[in-house]
């Protein structure tokens, strides 16, 4: 479960050059993401009129998973095989943290890292279903049943 709440956006004289990192102004509105399960939190850039077609880093497109492909592989392959790892590095390339990847699965920053290295493999029905819930990924593209 992440709660979102949006913060007020930045005064004008607030606004900062450019990151370019990130292609967007570094004083920008943002949704502040809380982890109901850990408490962490994480401010999130929200995508504004200036910025067209930006994607906002927690903003998840569910065609992506079925439509997607990363590392020469389709996501549904990901998915289908549980590769997590893969799935968290997809996020990062969308340029998601790895503080907005734990507030939006239920995890700790701690354990994303970890996924993400192959330190740690997802097993756990119950992370599963956090992680599929919080990304908004089709239960069934994960193997995962479907609640009645």
């Amino acid at each position: 479960m992440t709660r979102h709440t949006r913060a007020p956006p930045c005064r004008p004289s607030d606004r900062a050059d450019t990151d370019p990192r990130a292609g967007i102004a570094s004083c920008s509105e943002t949704t502040m993401t809380t982890n109901a399960f850990t408490g962490t939190i994480a401010a999130i850039p929200v995508a504004s009129r200036a910025h067209g077609g930006w994607r906002t880093r927690d903003h998840v497109d569910p065609g992506w998973w079925t439509s997607g492909r990363f590392e020469g592989r389709p996501l549904t392959d990901l998915l289908r095989q549980r590769d997590i790892g893969a799935v968290f590095r997809f996020l990062k390339s969308r340029g998601w943290s790895q503080a907005a990847i734990a507030a939006a699965t239920g995890t700790t920053e701690n354990q994303v890292r970890a996924v993400i290295r192959g330190r740690q493999r997802v097993t756990s029905y119950d992370v599963l279903e956090r992680i599929a819930e919080g990304l908004r990924i089709r239960r069934g593209l994960m193997g995962l049943a479907y609640e009645p």
